[in-house]
């Protein structure tokens, strides 16, 4: 259900759609989109969650509260603990983006409701722009979501997060390393600028102890301080995962990233032996067009297909 910029639909319309859906106990899926649907507030959401209770069969909710500027902490809480409730969930995508009055201690409670869920295979959860979350809010998800024994994908998207530094992501690195059923990891960090190489470094590290890794996805844009050295450091670490399929990287406008450091990440992700599709973007400064064709021909000659972008 699509409700997406309707600027008039408020907490009274949430209050009626709540009540239809808590008569359909026995769907499977549940989609909605109330973006920009900038009249709604805590008791419209508390409506909607006092009706997922009521759908036991559920098994897949893709929600999206994006910009909705009264969303708060209060909000996670009472949403995460009726989706807490929902224990056939095997999938749930949340989108919170750009809810500005979220913090840590709204991210970390909501995660901590998702921990009880033991079914649960795919978490996908987006703070984009979210600017008061910081190391606190990263470290304690990614604590709350290793619990989940059979979560296979799992993505989170905190674009714009500028708190967030190196000491964040070497927390979810290390609570990555104990999500060892992980098939797909999908992470965007773009524009968190006070991220180093060291943080790649760690990243890297981690992501090469989860032994059923397929698909590594992460969006570095924007961090100005990442370099030769970081990007290096993640590709030998990539090229160790056996089972990886599908690479995309990307680094736009990390302006120390050079031609060197794209040959060496390549050569590196040339070796993977399971290598399908790799899509690189570093639209830097210091890489060129010639160099980008060197390693386009690398991979083609290996038959991987591949997508660079300078």
């Amino acid at each position: 259900m699509n409700i997406a910029w309707c600027i008039q639909f408020d907490d009274i319309d949430l209050m009626h759609l709540a009540f239809a859906l808590s008569h359909l106990v026995n769907l499977q899926k549940l989609t909605l989109n109330i973006k920009s649907c900038t009249q709604i507030t805590d008791k419209g959401i508390k409506s909607l969650s006092d009706a997922l209770p009521h759908l036991k069969n559920l098994q897949r909710i893709d929600i999206d509260i994006s910009q909705c500027p009264h969303v708060n902490d209060y909000t996670l809480k009472i949403l995460g603990r009726s989706v807490s409730k929902l224990l056939k969930l095997q999938h749930i995508s949340i989108k919170f983006n750009k809810c500005e009055l979220i913090t840590d201690k709204g991210m970390a409670s909501f995660s901590c409701y998702l921990s009880y869920l033991k079914n649960l295979k795919q978490v996908k959860l987006e703070y984009n722009g979210c600017i008061q979350i910081s190391n606190i809010g990263i470290s304690r998800t990614s604590y709350y979501l290793r619990r989940l024994k059979k979560l296979s994908h799992f993505k989170l998207n905190f674009k714009q997060c500028d708190r967030v530094n190196t000491k964040g992501l070497e927390d979810l690195a290390f609570n990555l390393e104990k999500m060892t059923q992980l098939n797909s990891i999908k992470l965007n960090f773009s524009q968190c600028d006070q991220l180093t190489n060291k943080a790649l470094e760690m990243l890297g590290s981690s992501l090469s102890k989860l032994p059923h890794l397929k698909e590594a996805k992460l969006k570095g844009a924007y961090c100005e301080l990442l370099s030769d050295s970081g990007i290096i450091k993640l590709g030998y670490s990539l090229s160790k995962i056996p089972e990886l399929t599908n690479v995309h990287l990307n680094f736009d406008t990390c302006y120390y990233i050079t031609n060197n450091g794209l040959r060496s990440l390549a050569s590196d992700l040339s070796q993977l032996i399971s290598l399908q599709k790799i899509n690189l973007n570093l639209i830097c400064t210091r890489v060129t067009i010639e160099e980008t064709q060197q390693v386009e021909a690398l991979f083609n000659g290996k038959h991987i297909r591949s997508e660079i972008q300078v």
